[in-house]
């Protein structure tokens, strides 16, 4: 077997040897066996499924997500070998289709590719009976799951139509699958003691950064320097059409070939763009996450993320795409803090709770007028909608889950919807609104595990092996990433200064710090006592002195109150997140994400002898009227921040208890007054 299989990969594609994972996957797919693979971007999936189809004597489906995915992978397979591979989706008319299902019923096709949507079509299933389909092949698989970061409800269909055909020997494909969504996937698909294989997903060629940026309005400037130095062709990836149109103006006028691509241009001008990169017109794309997939280009030198995606697999899988040729090449992330809050948008926006599937449900009752049956396109009703295909899309799914419509046969990219009800099933819906919620979750905590990522000070090249479970031992590498490796960065420009605060911090710092162990033993002890009521800037605002909007004024009176009030935000910052990945400290799934101790966590503050700083004066009384109001006065020029704050506290509750006489609560007012101005 093996020197046969060397000699039909030579013979047909010209390789002189397999990459990882795929001699194991292509023997066990044609022995009959159900297989499970992951492999990394530009690992060679497509060859696992088109080499057997050409070894073998029947008829290989494969379901791809993307038109023009599959008509790529069509083309080029022509090439090789003419006429063995053809693809039926909505661009292809009926009697194309017809024509092409003839051709695979008599043998003469091998491998015939489709859109998951096509499955629902009664014509297909139908001409699917008679023919002789020898396995199915599911490309990027992790579109089956939920769980995974770009779930197709058509996708679920895929189970019960091999069913339907006799079940034949099935062979999930994808590069970006934690453990949860791998096991989501054996269930979804319904895999019979499949093969498993986990090809290494590390590529030491690649060199991974982040870049830290205050302010978005920096990130234009930086790429412009980015593509400017880096040699080579490279893809700029943004998160929205609007940026991706600003960054390439900039690029252009800076005297760049650049080509621009996002979904909101025309097919043919998408064509185009694509075309121009592919054959070197220009040097770099800029472009929004509907670029890349499947795109045959080994010697992309550089992807920078202008913004930050949305899961790390995306992210992953789009940085993926530079390097496939083995050479060095650079996957860098420009980072800002605003970047997290665009994203829990588009997370809101995307993943459709009850009100959202409503609303949908109500458009399209409006289309069909009082009929029973409506045919739709999702893209009119997203657009109608203000919202994007995918979510009406998970609306649709979900709506027929919760028993308001039936979904019918798709035709020619519409889909067909029944039985249209004027409101879901409350017996079923109460599940689907638990399901959203469950969904919406699990895309926040997928956003944050990439925060974590951005801010890590580890080897971000070890960090990705953890997050996918890949135990293969971390290759090495002279160029690994900016952890490992600081003097490796581009050398960027230098941008224009950041203006100053417009607030004056209310505490000066301090300038004693207390040691590392310390630090963590008040770190851990505000997070106890707050018991999950702040995240990070309200944990790091109480021990630099502050009040947290909205906080309780006793939150003042903490012993850890100002205790660190001479590290900076920042540093408190990366303190935090250090015990989060240490285990020491999680956080909720929440839209801000609040801290909570682990028990690691209180094991730690149980353990630890380093002994916590005290106060350098006695701390006045801060209740009531048992401390005198010059005592008071006395300690807000105290050099101590938390006894300032605590005599701050003192003075408000005298300035605002009314039985304290008025002109004490006068002067209390007064001093405060003073005392913020400085």
């Amino acid at each position: 077997m093996t020197p046969d299989l060397d000699r039909a990969l030579a013979a047909h594609f010209g390789y002189s040897s397999f990459r990882p994972g795929q001699r194991e996957i292509i023997l066990a797919t044609l022995a009959g066996r159900d297989v499970l693979a992951v492999m990394p971007t530009g690992g060679g999936k497509s060859l696992t499924f088109q080499l057997p189809a050409l070894l073998g004597t029947g008829l290989t489906l494969v379901i791809s997500p993307l038109i023009a995915l599959m008509k790529d992978q069509v083309d080029r397979l022509n090439r090789q070998v003419p006429g063995v591979a053809t693809f039926l989706n909505s661009t292809v008319r009926s009697a194309q289709a017809r024509e092409r299902l003839d051709r695979a019923r008599t043998g003469a096709v091998r491998l015939l590719y489709l859109a998951p949507e096509r499955l629902r079509a009664a014509s297909f299933r139908e001409a699917a009976s008679a023919l002789p389909i020898e396995r199915i092949v599911v490309d990027e698989a992790h579109c089956v799951s939920e769980w995974g970061h770009d779930f197709r409800p058509d996708y679920l269909a895929i189970r019960r139509f091999a069913e339907r055909i006799g079940r034949p020997p099935l062979l999930a494909l994808t590069a970006t699958a934690t453990p949860t969504v791998r096991a989501d996937i054996q269930r979804q698909l319904g895999l019979q003691q499949p093969v498993v294989v986990l090809a290494p997903l590390d590529r030491p060629n690649l060199r991974f950064s982040v870049l830290h940026l205050p302010r978005k309005t920096e990130k234009t400037a930086v790429v412009g320097e980015l593509v400017r130095q880096l040699p080579g062709s490279g893809i700029v990836y943004t998160g929205t059409r609007r940026d991706a149109e600003v960054v390439s103006g900039a690029l252009q006028a800076a005297g760049e070939a650049v080509a621009l691509y996002h979904a909101g241009m025309t097919p043919r001008q998408r064509a185009q763009a694509q075309e121009r990169f592919l054959n070197g017109s220009c040097r770099v794309v800029v472009a929004t996450n509907a670029f890349g997939l499947g795109i045959d280009k080994p010697d992309v030198r550089f992807v920078v993320h202008y913004a930050l995606p949305a899961t790390p697999e995306a992210y992953f899988q789009e940085a993926g795409r530079a390097g496939r040729d083995g050479l060095p090449s650079r996957c860098i992330l420009l980072f800002s803090p605003v970047d997290l809050g665009i994203q829990r948008f588009l997370v809101q926006r995307d993943v459709p709770d009850a009100a959202g599937m409503l609303t949908v449900l109500a458009c399209l009752r409006r289309h069909a007028g009082g009929r029973r049956r409506l045919r739709v396109d999702p893209e009119a009703v997203a657009t109608e909608l203000g919202v994007s295909e995918l979510t009406v899309r998970l609306a649709i799914a979900g709506l027929e889950r919760g028993g308001a419509l039936v979904r019918g046969p798709d035709e020619h990219g519409l889909l067909t919807l029944e039985q249209l009800q004027p409101a879901p099933d409350p017996r079923r819906w109460l599940a689907v609104t638990i399901e959203a919620e469950r969904r919406r979750r699990h895309r926040l905590r997928l956003l944050w595990k990439l925060w974590d990522y951005a801010r890590s000070t580890t080897c971000r090249r070890s960090w990705w092996l953890r997050y996918f479970g890949d135990r293969t031992p971390l290759a090495a590498s002279p160029h690994c990433c900016d952890r490992c490796d600081p003097a490796g960065e581009p050398v960027l420009a230098l941008l224009p200064p950041s203006p100053p605060p417009t607030r004056q911090p209310a505490l000066p710092p301090t300038p004693a710090v207390p040691a590392e162990e310390q630090q963590v033993q008040l770190i851990l002890r505000v997070v106890e006592r707050c018991q999950g009521t702040f995240g990070r800037q309200g944990v790091a605002t109480l021990l630099r002195g502050r009040l947290p909007k909205r906080a309780a004024p006793s939150l003042a009176t903490l012993p850890e109150f100002g205790a660190l009030a001479g590290l900076s935000t920042s540093v408190l910052h990366q303190r935090i997140e250090a015990l989060v990945q240490a285990g020491l400290l999680t956080k909720d799934a929440t839209a801000r994400p609040r801290l909570h101790l682990t028990a690691a966590g209180r094991q730690r503050l149980v353990t630890s002898t380093a002994p916590l700083p005290v106060p350098e004066a006695p701390l006045p009384a801060g209740s009531g009227l048992s401390a005198t109001l010059p005592a008071l006065l006395a300690a807000l020029a105290a050099p101590d921040p938390r006894l300032r704050a605590r005599a701050s506290f003192g003075l408000r509750r005298l300035a605002l208890r009314p039985e304290v006489p008025l002109a004490l609560r006068r002067q209390a007012r007064a001093a405060l007054l003073g005392w913020a101005a400085r």
